[in-house]
């Protein structure tokens, strides 16, 4: 995925991310638009992050297991001669196939757009605040705007730790896991569990970079 922002001075910022999709080959057999895909798929990697300045960040977060799977499809629907999901003569193991023969970067459509995420504080996980993609002035400013959200297929490994570095507490223990969990409101959680996939590797990380 990459996001491109406008900055008041006229130049563009882009922040980018790779996410790995997997389909089980059984469960690909189903139809698209049958409503039995309910499982055997998986993606992995992060939210995309956007840097602009001044320790100020902008996410496009991952969603949940059901949105980050979907986008593609509703991204390439025109890829489809009948078009995602109605094109009942397709599997998901069809479509998988035809994704990796797209070129070049499509628009997300802007009703599918990823929730947009900013921590006023990046040391403070309670400091989310949801961005309106319709106006990133309010949050960050006169003259910030979101210029495009995309997606592109690529053979690039996916995006890690990225995030981490930027938030270092995601891989904390006494964040991440009850009672520090239980303490953080509902709106932090779902954000928060929006920025990766593997916060074990996370957790891992942060403890090797814990001094001894």
């Amino acid at each position: 995925m990459r996001v491109v922002v406008e900055t008041p001075n006229g130049s563009q910022i882009t922040g980018e991310a790779v996410s790995e999709g997997f389909i089980k080959k059984l469960i690909g057999t189903e139809r698209l638009g049958s409503g039995h895909v309910v499982g055997g798929r998986i993606t992995h990697g992060e939210a995309t992050v956007v840097d602009l300045g001044r320790g100020r960040y902008l996410f496009a977060l991952l969603g949940t297991a059901d949105e980050s799977w979907y986008l593609p499809f509703y991204t390439f629907v025109e890829e489809f001669p009948k078009g995602y999901p109605n094109d009942d003569k397709k599997t998901y193991v069809d479509a998988a196939h035809e994704f990796v023969q797209v070129k070049g970067p499509r628009p997300v459509p802007p009703q599918k757009y990823p929730s947009l995420v900013t921590f006023t504080d990046i040391n403070d996980p309670k400091s989310a605040k949801e961005v309106d993609p319709n106006n990133l002035a309010a949050t960050f400013g006169a003259g910030y705007s979101l210029k495009s959200i995309t997606l592109e297929i690529t053979d690039e490994a996916a995006t890690d730790g990225v995030v981490q570095e930027i938030l270092p507490w995601i891989g904390d223990a006494t964040v991440m896991e009850n009672p520090g969990w239980k303490s953080l409101p509902i709106f932090n959680r779902e954000t928060i569990s929006q920025l990766l996939t593997d916060f074990r590797k996370a957790q891992a990380r942060f403890g090797e970079e814990q001094p001894k």
